[in-house]
This record gives structure tokens, C-alpha cells and sequence, in this order.
């Protein structure tokens, strides 16, 4: 079963999952319908889950598909689910993942049968804090915790709900624990753990094949470490091999003995590592922080030379990697040779979609999920402003949110025999009898305006899912833009639930069609313009003259007037604003165009006056 997956890219981006075998039409799906996965991972030949990245407080998705009967088995939110804190079990046929529980950390296991016969929690123990945990061939779920007082590990049977928990000897550590003093790298049998051997720190010369591969935790053996072919002195780099049941023993193996040549930027500190290695009394706490020593300096510089473990699939061994270096291990302390390295190996990802093949074959899903469908009889007047009152209707029964899917809210129109957009819809509009115009226009003015407040400013939503869509309604504005002589407080409410920052169809498309149509010959369109103007002048600053709306001012108004209905449209945008424009910004803008003759100056000095005067006051009230 080939599985790839892709980014479906627009106001809100989702993942798109391609599945199915190699001579059959694949199976396209959305992993989730409001975020992005985080997680795409095969359970088996058949089943695939994933997670989602954060959709809100704190909820996270989760979510299985049936790839063979192509449907999503189940999908849950949950709190925290945070990546790989969850394990699947073959033998349980069940989904294991970690819950957090209020002032006892990740002490929950929620299990999730496939068949949905099995929906119930596990505590593994007081104030348990799961870092890990894996499934085993028995059914049981084997845990990891790691704490600064102590390390733990709980084994639970799921049948009986009993849990078994074994403490792990260990000194104690500092309040923030470094990863190198953790146990880490479960393996994939979940019977073994490794985890930094700090005991001791290994050092050896390899003089008379004296040295075990194994130190005193580990049974005794002659052969000696490939690292050992002469006298130089060497310290080790060493994991501990902590079983997860108590019938098998710890082992120590020493993975790498490097020389002070080999640690670069530390041959001067042999002695230490000396003291160090001579020592008795374990190496923690380590410290990387203010009160961090030279001796935790040069452990974690050892230490770190390890990159990373990968184990083999059968669990009887490992590869571990020192930059592009590597080494096969197994558990029974078999060390292989080093040989060259690209880096540690990372599990294999998935095949990824192109933007443009991820974005058509989720074309058809975004629009059948995105499209709001109203019945249309046919194209004439009533029937059209009905449909108009059933958007608004919706708008306002349902809102915006409920209507849209990622971020696209967009209507298709039945009529006979055939679906239309809105684009289609609004171009009959245009096409009407002027009277049958201007008897929908009462309902085509009250649904933007419903749109408006229900959308709030400003609204993300999009009447389509490419990048360059615009705002949800389009088409709507620009038709009532287009004919209706008295559309400008309708269109202000439309206007303000634009992402204008990114959305250029209000000074690309709907402003000019406001001059062309007006010329900003009535106070009324001049007010409009002023207030267009006053909130989106940096992004259409480009327009010539603003399109002859400073120009036709002087034949429109005096400067007096002029300058009061600048300050109040101001003071409109200003407080939408929310603190990202002010009065002495705006009277900058307006200065800066006003024509230099006669009303041009008269109005300039009024201007000033009277934002002067409002600067004033709201200083003092302040």
C-alpha cells in the first residue's frame, strides 16, 4: 500500500493523504478538517494514523484510517497529546496514547480499541510522568518516566489493568534534566532501555588484552575493544542496557573509547578526565547552567559525540552514530568496527505530494466540503433575491465559522439542472431588468451587512481555497458596488472584515468601480472615499491622485466641512484599529494630498487645527 501525503496550501492550510495500491485510483482524504498532521505513521499494511498539530486550548486530534475499506475509523481530541507520547498494539488491536492529568503530569493511559469495543483508561501510578512508551509482543504497554528524584517504569497489562512499576537506582539530578541522564531509545521489542552510563567515566590504554568490552556491571569477557589497538590513553563513551523486566540484568557496554586528539578542544584537560576516571563517587549531577563546572563541561562534551542510537528491528542490536561515524552493537556486547556515516538514520518519511498534484486532487474535497448549496428555481429577480435572503439567514442562524471549512466560505447555486458559483450568480444580477435590480437590492445590502458583524474584523475566511482568492462575498460587493448609488455603509461593513493586508480586492477592483461610478461628486461618496482612504492608504498608495477623490473634494464641500468629516472618519479608523493607526498619522496622510490651491491650503489649515485640538484633548484625558 503506497502512502504519500501533501500540504494543501490557503487560508488554512490541511494535509491532504494519497493511499492505495499501485494499479488502483487512490484514495484521497484530509488527515484533519481544521489543522495541519504533525504525524503520518502506518500502523500496519492496512491502518495509518495521525495527529494534528494544536487546534484550540490545548486539544489535540488523533485520528486512524481503514486504508483497505478506505474510511476514517475514528478520530479523537483530546489535551495534550503530544508526538510519540502513543504506542500501537498489534496483540491489543488498539491505540495506546498518554493523557495529562492536573497536578500529577502523564500518568494516563488512554487505550482505544479499532472496533470502538474498547474506549477506557489506565493510571499507571501516583504522579507517573510517561516520557516513552512502546507495545510488546504479550499485549503489555511498557512505560518510561524520568524524573530528578527517581527513574520508574511501569508495565501495563491492559486485560487486567494491573500495573507493575520498578524504580531504578539512580543519584540524584538537577531540577532541569539534560537528556544525556535519561533513560532513552526504547527498543522496538520494548524489552530494553539505554541510557548514559555515568557511574564511572571508562578509561583505558589497551595494554595486555586486560580490558572486557563489558565494565563491573557486565559479566566478564577477554576480547578485547577495537577502539584498543595501542597504548594510548583513551576514556569511553558508555550505555547503560537497562532491562524492562526484572528477570534480565543490566549491562554496560562502552560503545567508544576516544583519545584526547579526538576530542577536539579538550586536550588540555587530561587531568581532569583523569580525576575524573579515578574517582569513585558517580558523575551526576551534570549541570549546563550558571553553577556548571569544567568537569560538566567536559562530560557533556563526551558525552555528545554520541548523535544518536538506532536499533535493529529485531531488537538484538543497535547502530549507534558519532557524527559520520558508526558502529553496530549487540546487546550481548559485540562491538562492530567504525565505518562512515552520513548522519543518524531518521525513520523513513513518508513520499511527499508536489504543491500542484496535492492541490488537484484536493480540489474536488475542498469544494464539495466548502460550497454552501441553495436551491435556486431559476435566474429572475424574486427567486434570486430569496436565495440572497437564505444566505443571510444562514449567516445569522449558523455564522460564518460554522458555514466554511478551511477558511473558504463559498456558495453553489442548483438551478436548472446545474450548479453555479457565485461569480455566475452575481453576473445574472447584472444581467436583470433595472427593476428587478433594485428590488433585490434591500436583500443583497442586509446579507453583506450581516456578513460584516458576524464576521468580525478582520475575517480570514475566503470564497475560495487558492491563495490569491479573495475575501468571502466578493462577488457580492462588487456587484452592489456596481448598482446601487447608496451602497457605501454596506459596503464599509463588508470592507472592514477584509484581511486588507493581504487581500488587494478592495483597492484593486472595488474602489475604482466606487470612482468610476460616483467621480466623489456627493458627500456621501466622499465621505466613503475619505474613509477608504484614511484605512488602506499604504496599499494602494500607487493609485494615481486616488483616483480624482482629493481632486473632485472642492467642488463637493467646503474646507471646513472638509476637515470635520476628515477628523470624524478618522477617529471611525483609528478605533478600529486597535492602537495600529492614530489621529497624528492620519493627518500626515491627509496633508500630504491635498491639492495647493486656494481650498487646498484653507483646508490644510483647518485640517491642522482641528487634529491638533483632538491630538490635545486625548493626551490630556490620557
Amino acid at each position: 500500500m503506497r502512502v504519500a501525503s501533501g500540504t494543501l496550501f490557503g487560508r488554512k492550510s490541511l494535509t491532504l493523504i494519497e493511499a492505495g495500491e499501485p494499479d488502483a485510483e487512490p484514495w484521497h482524504f484530509l488527515a484533519f478538517e481544521d489543522v495541519e498532521a504533525r504525524e503520518i505513521v502506518p500502523l500496519d499494511g492496512r491502518y495509518l494514523l495521525a495527529t494534528g498539530w494544536r487546534a484550540w486550548h490545548n486539544v489535540d486530534p488523533i485520528a486512524v484510517f481503514d486504508l483497505v475499506e478506505r474510511r476514517r475509523v475514528f478520530e479523537l481530541r483530546d489535551r495534550w497529546v503530544l508526538p510519540h507520547m502513543w504506542c500501537w498494539s498489534p496483540a491489543r488491536a488498539a491505540l495506546f496514547f498518554v493523557q495529562h492529568e492536573k497536578g500529577h503530569g502523564y500518568c494516563i493511559l488512554r487505550e482505544r480499541s479499532l472496533d470502538g469495543s474498547v474506549d477506557r483508561q489506565h493510571r499507571l501510578a501516583e504522579s507517573f510522568h510517561t516520557r516513552e512508551l512502546i507495545a510488546r509482543a504479550d499485549g503489555t504497554i511498557a512505560c518510561v518516566e524520568n524524573r530528578t528524584e527517581a527513574q520508574r517504569i511501569a508495565i501495563l497489562d491492559p486485560v487486567t489493568g494491573e500495573v507493575r512499576l520498578i524504580s531504578l537506582p539512580h543519584p540524584p539530578r538537577q531540577m532541569f534534566e539534560l537528556p544525556e541522564t535519561g533513560l532513552r531509545w526504547l527498543s522496538p521489542d520494548g524489552r530494553w532501555a539505554l541510557r548514559n552510563h555515568l557511574d564511572t567515566l571508562p578509561r583505558a590504554r589497551g595494554r595486555g588484552g586486560l580490558l572486557a568490552r563489558f565494565l563491573r556491571s557486565a559479566p566478564s569477557d577477554e576480547g578485547r575493544h577495537p577502539d584498543l589497538s595501542d597504548g594510548t590513553r583513551r576514556f569511553g563513551i558508555a550505555l547503560d542496557l537497562i532491562p524492562l523486566d526484572p528477570a534480565e540484568q543490566q549491562r554496560t557496554i562502552v560503545l567508544r573509547y576516544l583519545s584526547l586528539a579526538d576530542l577536539q578542544g579538550l586536550p588540555n584537560f587530561g587531568e581532569v578526565l583523569d580525576a575524573l576516571a579515578s574517582g569513585d563517587a558517580p558523575l551526576l549531577p551534570l549541570r549546563e547552567n550558571l553553577e556548571q563546572t569544567i568537569e560538566d563541561k567536559l562530560l557533556l562534551h563526551l558525552l555528545r559525540k554520541l548523535n544518536g542510537v538506532a536499533w535493529d528491528a529485531d531488537s538484538k542490536g543497535f547502530r549507534a552514530f558519532f557524527g559520520d561515524q558508526q558502529r553496530h552493537v549487540t546487546i550481548d556486547g559485540e562491538i562492530g568496527p567504525l565505518e562512515p556515516h552520513a548522519g543518524v538514520r531518521k525513520p523513513e518519511a513518508l513520499p511527499t505530494l508536489s504543491a500542484d498534484d496535492a492541490h488537484k486532487a484536493g480540489k474536488p474535497i475542498l469544494r464539495e466540503r466548502s460550497s454552501q448549496r441553495i436551491a435556486l428555481p431559476d435566474l429572475s429577480g424574486p427567486a434570486i433575491a430569496a436565495a440572497l435572503d437564505e444566505m443571510r439567514q444562514r449567516m445569522e442562524t449558523q455564522g460564518p465559522e460554522a458555514l466554511s471549512f478551511a477558511g473558504v466560505l463559498a456558495f453553489r447555486f442548483k438551478t436548472g439542472g446545474k450548479s453555479i458559483g457565485e461569480k455566475a450568480l452575481f453576473q445574472a444580477v447584472r444581467d436583470l431588468p433595472a427593476g428587478e435590480q433594485t428590488a433585490l437590492l434591500p436583500a443583497l445590502r442586509a446579507l453583506l451587512t450581516s456578513y460584516g458583524r458576524a464576521a468580525g474584523s478582520p475575517s480570514w475566511l475566503s470564497s475560495g481555497s487558492s491563495d490569491t482568492a479573495p475575501g468571502a462575498l466578493a462577488e457580492a460587493a462588487l456587484a452592489l458596488a456596481e448598482l446601487d448609488e447608496n451602497a457605501f455603509l454596506y459596503l464599509r461593513e463588508w470592507m472592514a472584515s477584509l484581511d486588507q493586508e493581504h487581500d488587494q480586492i478592495g483597492s484593486e477592483k472595488l474602489f475604482p468601480i466606487i470612482a468610476q461610478r460616483t467621480r466623489f461628486a456627493t458627500p456621501e461618496a466622499l465621505c466613503f472615499g475619505l474613509w477608504f482612504f484614511l484605512q488602506q492608504w499604504q496599499t494602494v498608495s500607487y493609485e494615481k491622485r486616488w483616483l480624482g477623490l482629493f481632486a473632485a473634494a472642492p467642488g463637493v464641500i467646503e474646507p471646513a466641512p472638509f476637515a470635520r468629516m476628515a477628523l470624524e472618519e478618522s477617529r471611525v479608523v483609528v478605533a478600529a484599529s486597535e492602537g495600529a493607526s492614530r489621529l497624528d498619522s492620519c493627518l500626515v496622510n491627509l496633508r500630504e494630498r491635498m491639492p495647493g490651491d486656494f481650498w487646498g491650503k484653507a483646508a490644510t489649515r483647518e485640517l491642522e487645527r482641528l487634529f491638533g485640538e483632538a491630538i490635545a484633548t486625548e493626551a490630556d484625558s490620557g
